[in-house]
């Protein structure tokens, strides 16, 4: 998936600690996507058909759950995997080993 793509799903957790939400509280809809720059800087946008198109050209489907990051100006992207004591990675449960207090 191209940076440009895994900004857009990065954007909805982004936004969500931006506003103090949690993700839980955040819904993409159909045709909706977010795009996330590197300055931190979101912008929601509702795609047209041409818009659709170019999406699913240049992007993959996740499968999983997705953590987007933003750290000392850049964006990272990682999905979800199986976890050392079992669950996964962004398991509910496993929230308090990467969530601060």
């Amino acid at each position: 998936m191209s940076l440009s793509k895994y900004a857009v799903v990065a954007c909805g957790l982004l936004m969500a600690t931006a506003t103090a939400a949690s993700a839980e509280d955040l819904r993409l809809t159909d045709r909706t996507a977010i795009i996330v720059r590197p300055s931190g800087e979101t912008q929601v946008i509702h795609l047209n058909d041409r818009g659709h198109a170019i999406v699913l050209k240049n992007s993959r489907v996740t499968g999983s759950a997705t953590l987007v990051y933003q750290g000392h100006g850049k964006i990272y992207i990682m999905q979800d995997r199986p976890a050392a004591n079992g669950g996964t990675l962004l398991d509910r449960d496993h929230m308090d080993i990467l969530a601060a207090s």
